[in-house]
């Protein structure tokens, strides 16, 4: 006979109560793992940010013609020594359905990636969630949300949550 069976009737019932909402306790606490849910990718629907004035067109045919790519989203605090930019080879788009800021591929492909529309850091707790439009922050950084002009926005990771900042087009006569 095991030691529980012969033990555990001599104790006074409040006691063996305990001893045994002690040993399951841990037991019952414990978080199964969920299936990881993957999002695929999609088609972004975007326009170029910020946008480019088009000049007057002389011929037909270049009204057809797309704006230069802009590797130059905007101004942080609208201060011209901190150009909010994207990587060499990609260009500033806003995703038109919810007012994210990004860097799609140059070239005129689709875009599927470089948009976020939402962050997780350390604070944000067990992910089971596979999402390329959720931007992650590593290590011990945290998100923070940039605003935009015309209310748009875009994540970023930092130190603090208080790094935000308000990103504009033109900072002192230079335009983005």
């Amino acid at each position: 006979m095991s030691l529980v069976h012969t033990m555990l009737p001599r104790l006074p019932s409040a006691t063996a109560i305990l001893l045994l909402t002690s040993i399951l306790a841990p037991a019952n606490a414990h978080v199964l793992p969920r299936q990881t849910l993957t999002i695929d990718y999609r088609q972004l629907d975007v326009l170029p940010y910020p946008p480019l004035p088009t000049a007057a067109s002389l011929l037909p045919h270049d009204l057809l013609r797309r704006q230069e790519e802009n590797t130059i989203c905007g101004y942080v605090g609208g201060d011209p020594a901190l150009p909010a930019t994207c990587s060499a080879g990609s260009h500033c788009v806003v995703d038109q359905g919810v007012g994210a800021i990004g860097c799609c591929p140059n070239g005129g492909g689709a875009c599927t990636t470089g948009v976020f529309t939402g962050c997780v850091d350390a604070n944000s707790g067990p992910q089971t969630e596979l999402n390329p439009y959720v931007f992650t922050c590593v290590g011990s950084d945290v998100c923070y949300r940039n605003t935009f002009e015309g209310g748009n926005f875009q994540y970023g990771c930092g130190s603090a949550s208080d790094m935000a900042a308000t990103v504009v087009a033109t900072a002192s006569g230079v335009t983005a």
